[in-house]
């Protein structure tokens, strides 16, 4: 995925400054893809060794610092062709179509998304009302096939951890989705940067949906017979399939919908160069919007000239540390 991230971005950027559209084509452009690949590759030597010493040494910390360090060196790889290639960029254009009827849209979906959120509601209610029915020592983990393979004394944070990270991302999440839609630059009706934004707002929904379908399960499965166990395996299995597919297609339809017609010949987003921070952060207290493009890769950044990012940033940072907070109390 990572050796794509130089073509996922508007013909008008090249890691992240404006140049003109051309230039992505010409062979600057080209030496700097090749770079930014070799630099990624030179991240898999510490990563493979990184695995080997985790298995050796059977350390969790280390196995995350194997899987870290990619998008270290990916971070590093982009810095270094940035600075390569905004001597190569020209001004870009700020003039911005924008439709004169204020838009209120709803969510991809629409009210659909209110049904795993009340599911997962609903597994609290169940784990409370059949307490003295649940196990102790109380499963925290399974594996694939649905056994347990971790257990913990039966507590509050070990019954109800997981389920509360769980809905606490859909909580987080799915206002997020839904700002998304109305506090970002949305373009004209039907306009490429209005299609990504409708495409990207739903991947994200999605992803809380699939957040809260897990607390449901997690609240049902300690109560499922050893041959109803069995069947979970192969369930969760074709849910995660059925979630990359679906992911597959939102990302070929969010790069067909075509560039977008700002920019013009300049090339561009219509943000200035100067309000990228380290070429990934936007600060532009100048600029309405909440969430922007974002300008390498896919997806929306935030606004951190914006107050309301702030509040989002704070809340984010919050609910890792409770879902921290909650595995180590329940042992997980």
């Amino acid at each position: 995925m990572g050796f794509l991230l130089p073509e996922m971005s508007p013909r008008g950027l090249l890691f992240g400054a404006t140049v003109r559209p051309e230039l992505r084509a010409s062979y600057e452009a080209r030496r700097l893809k090749r770079l930014f690949r070799l630099i990624l590759l030179a991240a898999l030597v510490p990563a493979a060794a990184a695995l080997w010493a985790a298995a050796v040494w059977r350390s969790a910390l280390v196995m995350e610092a194997a899987f870290l360090l990619p998008c270290v060196f990916a971070y590093l790889a982009f810095i270094v062709c940035r600075a390569k290639a905004r001597p190569l960029g020209s001004a870009p254009d700020l003039v911005r179509e924008a439709p004169l009827v204020p838009r209120r849209e709803g969510l991809p979906g629409g009210a659909l998304h209110l049904i795993p959120g009340l599911l997962a509601v609903a597994s609290f209610i169940h784990l409370a009302t059949r307490w003295n029915e649940l196990p102790d020592p109380y499963p925290i983990r399974s594996d694939l096939a649905g056994h347990p393979v971790a257990w913990a004394p039966k507590s509050l944070a070990a019954v109800y951890g997981g389920p509360l990270f769980c809905t606490l991302v859909w909580i987080l999440v799915i206002p997020m989705a839904l700002s998304m839609m109305n506090a970002s630059r949305g373009g004209t009706m039907n306009s490429p940067l209005s299609r990504r934004r409708r495409w990207m707002s739903g991947l994200y929904a999605g992803a809380a949906d699939v957040a809260a379908l897990i607390a449901g399960s997690m609240a049902v499965s300690p109560f499922l017979s050893s041959s109803e166990s069995r069947l979970l395996g192969p369930l969760v299995i074709a849910v995660a399939a059925i979630a990359l597919l679906l992911f597959a297609v939102v990302l070929v339809r969010y790069f067909r919908a075509g560039p977008e017609g700002s920019g013009g010949a300049a090339g561009g987003d219509g943000t200035p160069d100067g309000a990228w921070k380290a070429g990934m952060f936007y600060c532009n207290r100048d600029d309405p919007a909440l969430w922007v493009p974002a300008r390498f890769g896919m997806g929306y950044s935030l606004n951190f000239g914006n107050r309301w990012a702030w509040v989002i940033l704070a809340a984010t940072v919050l609910m890792a540390v409770l879902g921290i907070t909650a595995a180590a109390l329940s042992g997980g």
